[in-house]
């Protein structure tokens, strides 16, 4: 108990000790920030916020001119080969290293390798993957909002709306669905004696050919004379016989 009892103590004058060194601190810095205000005529506020939890001065990360070359010979070594193919970093580093091209660049040529890297990179941050689950989740998520929309849309005022959403790569993840208000379907059969299931078929092996991952293309088919079709993100309206956007 005694040897407890100790140990106890010498913790609690530790922690006493540590309270102690941070109150003169804290008076030291509420000092100088008073200071700081009176020279620099601001708030306390406005040097809190500098001293905060997030530092305010970050180093800029620019595209270094040795990233971009090794970018520009993996695109001209690997284009069509498979990925066990492909190849590696430090041989496509070796091959910068080699190339004559690319050790005497004009200031043109080093600026035209660097934003083709800045290019690439911005397309990936906005791009979507073939098995990207949260892209997924999207068309999902969207594809039920729309034809929630649509039905509601038939009810209030009796339109009728045909809905195809098909992905635009073999390897992609989203499954292909469709919708039709009312009894739309019904058209598919009646004009061409096909159920609207081969048609959405017949639309995604269409659109895995094309070779390029497409957005969503809605089609309307409605009793208005406004139609309106989403195509690769830009929306055409049709007024009369001819489609603007």
């Amino acid at each position: 108990k005694a040897s407890r009892k100790i140990k106890r103590d010498q913790t609690m004058e530790k922690k006493k000790h540590l309270h102690d060194a941070v109150a003169e601190y804290l008076e030291e810095q509420q000092t100088k920030i008073e200071v700081l205000v009176r020279a620099h005529d601001v708030t306390p506020k406005t040097i809190n916020d500098i001293i905060g939890g997030q530092s305010h001065y970050r180093n800029s990360r620019k595209t270094q001119l040795k990233n971009a070359l090794v970018h520009a010979k993996s695109k001209e070594m690997n284009a069509g080969l498979p990925v066990g193919s492909r190849y590696l970093l430090p041989e496509l580093r070796e091959m910068v290293a080699s190339d004559p091209k690319m050790k005497h660049l004009m200031s043109e040529e080093k600026v035209a390798y660097i934003s083709a890297l800045d290019e690439h990179c911005a397309k990936k941050l906005v791009g979507i993957w073939s098995n990207n689950l949260a892209a997924v989740c999207d068309v999902v998520a969207t594809m039920d909002r729309i034809v929630k929309e649509l039905d509601d849309l038939r009810v209030w005022s009796g339109i009728y709306a045909t809905l195809f959403v098909v992905h635009g790569h073999i390897n992609n993840m989203v499954q292909s669905a469709m919708h039709g208000t009312d009894n739309s379907e019904d058209f598919w059969e009646d004009m061409y004696e096909h159920p609207m299931a081969d048609f959405l078929r017949q639309y995604e092996q269409w659109a895995c050919t094309q070779n390029q991952s497409k957005s969503f293309t809605f089609l309307y088919t409605s009793s208005f004379n406004t139609l309106q079709i989403l195509t690769n993100g830009t929306l055409w309206k049709r007024y009369g016989n001819r489609y603007v956007r």
